[in-house]
Parts: structure tokens; C-alpha cells; sequence
């Protein structure tokens, strides 16, 4: 899920008020502990960007702890990082404050260009946002992950999808035919 943030930690309720550059825009993560660890994720994430590239505020690496068992693993995986890094990490660590979605539009971009799949599936933007089909196959447009790896995830769980057999057969004959950047319109 996207989020924004902000960054003095008041409480808006109109995230349309915030100005550009007054929010970090960050991702909210859920996460099942017994299938991934939160020390895996923030492996992950110090893998997945440069953390030693000093950004502006809304750009800024940063992890957002909920509790003092997150905030001590944070610190941990920091300055383990940072003895891997040649030069100094700049990732704030702070706790989490209230988040914002970003606006629709921002949800789920890489699958909402493509207009066949969008079209086919026909979903709302509130079910664009949760789906969980959707940001596996968001992930497939972006080649952050390849059809064959969907399908297998996908035959893993396939009632976590709640997709007719039918639909299931083309969804799969649309992205064996297309499953490349272009066809996902990035």
C-alpha cells in the first residue's frame, strides 16, 4: 500500500492538504510473521535503494517502527548495514505516525496501465487497492516478477483470489501474451 505520511507527526484529515514536499512518501507494509520475519523485510529493504544518498524529505530512506521490539531490530539491521556500507547510511528511524493512502491514481500505477487487464478485471479503485491479485500482477507489469512465478503463487492459494476457473484461463492466456514492460504500458 502506498502511503503518505506526515512528517511532523499532526494529524490531518485531508492528505490533499499536504503540500508537495511536506510528506515522505513511503509503503505501509502487512505482513504475516510466520511466513516472513521482520528482520527479513528490513533486509530487504536496505537491499532495495541506496541508503548512503542523502534525499529530500519527501524522498528520504526511511523506516517507520510501531513498537520498541521493531525499533531495537531497526537500529540492529542499521548498523549491521552500515558496516557492509563505504559510506554513511542516512536512514532515519522514527516511529510511525499517522499514514495517508496517496491519491488513487498513484495505487497500483504499473497495472492500472495496462487497460486490457484493468478492463478485463473490471475492478474498483478500492479494489485495485487492496487486491492482492492486483499487486501481484502490478508486480508482473513492472518485470518485478516474472508470469510463470505469478502462476505459481497464484496455484498455490488460488481461493485468495476468489477468481472463476474461467477467468483464471484469461487472466493466464492474457499475460502469456504480453507479460513484457511495453505491454504493461511502463
Amino acid at each position: 500500500m502506498a502511503n503518505l505520511a506526515s512528517p511532523n507527526g499532526k494529524d490531518k484529515t485531508n492528505a490533499g492538504s499536504l503540500r508537495t514536499g511536506d510528506h515522505t512518501e513511503t509503503v505501509e507494509i502487512e505482513y504475516d510473521p510466520k511466513i516472513i520475519s521482520y528482520e527479513e523485510l528490513l533486509a530487504k529493504f536496505w537491499t532495495s535503494h541506496n541508503s548512503t544518498t542523502k534525499r529530500s524529505k519527501q524522498y528520504m530512506s526511511a523506516i517507520f517502527y510501531h513498537d520498541d521490539k521493531q525499533h531495537e531490530a531497526a537500529k540492529r539491521s542499521m548498523a549491521d548495514r552500515q558496516k557492509q556500507a563505504s559510506r554513511t547510511i542516512v536512514t532515519v528511524i522514527q516511529p510511525a505516525s499517522k499514514f495517508y493512502l496517496a491519491e488513487n491514481y498513484h495505487q497500483k500505477y504499473l497495472f492500472r496501465q495496462n487497460r486490457e487487464l484493468t478492463q478485463f478485471l473490471k475492478l474498483s479503485d478500492e479494489e485495485i487497492i487492496s487486491s492482492p491479485l492486483v499487486a501481484k500482477l502490478n508486480a508482473v507489469c513492472g518485470n518485478y516478477m516474472s508470469t510463470d512465478r505469478f502462476k505459481r503463487t497464484f496455484n498455490s492459494n488460488p481461493k485468495l483470489y476468489d477468481l472463476s476457473s474461467k477467468t483464471t484461463d484469461k487472466l493466464f492466456s492474457l499475460l502469456e501474451n504480453g507479460s513484457s514492460r511495453s505491454w504493461c504500458g511502463y
